[in-house]
């Protein structure tokens, strides 16, 4: 990808493919703050440094989403065999069952995939939001005395992990933050 930016010294266009975004290479005047800021933005973002477990993140969501929806759609329809805990179920049980939890992964999953695909920002809360679904889920169960079974526990256990070191990844790494929100802003010059 190329950005185009304009001097407003020397009015000499210039094509910028590789950061970083300093000063004119005619006049050497420096680029005003917000117009180097959005042209480093864009070269992050379409750049291809996408991170690694964004990728792989935006590849699981894809799938997961994709099963989980294709999963409530045989059941509404009453094709399959549907099983939850090992116990054979209809249809109307699974989704009543497991649909409060699982039909929200599942849209909240295709969602984030694609968004991930396009690089929008708003992914990153979405992606925390699906983590706490589980973990709001199994509270629920806690307080109302629903732990019904013992695989109950383990989305549960495994989301209270991941919650923090999701937030971690995509909220403290700085790569990521770069990535996400572009590079960060330079201090205000008097």
């Amino acid at each position: 990808m190329a950005v185009f930016l304009v001097c407003p010294k020397c009015d000499e266009t210039t094509v910028i493919e590789h950061l970083p975004v300093e000063a004119c290479p005619q006049c050497g005047n420096a680029y005003p703050t917000q117009a180097r800021l959005g042209a480093e933005a864009a070269l992050i973002r379409d750049g291809g440094t996408k991170p690694g477990l964004i990728v792989i993140g935006q590849m699981l969501s894809a799938m997961g989403g994709g099963i989980l929806i294709a999963v409530f759609a045989l059941a509404i329809l009453g094709r399959g065999q549907l099983t939850l805990f090992g116990d054979s179920v209809s249809g109307a049980d699974f989704i009543a069952r497991a649909g409060p939890t699982l039909a929200p992964i599942g849209v909240i999953l295709a969602v984030i995939a694609i968004g991930l695909s396009r690089n929008a920002r708003w992914t990153r809360p979405l992606m925390l939001l699906m983590w706490s679904i589980p973990i709001t889920e199994g509270l629920v169960r806690l307080a109302t005395g629903r732990l019904d079974h013992k695989f109950s526990y383990i989305p549960f256990m495994i989301s209270v992990v991941a919650l923090p070191a999701a937030y971690m990844y995509l909220y403290r790494r700085d790569k990521v933050k770069r990535y996400f929100d572009g590079p960060p802003a330079a201090p205000p010059t008097r």
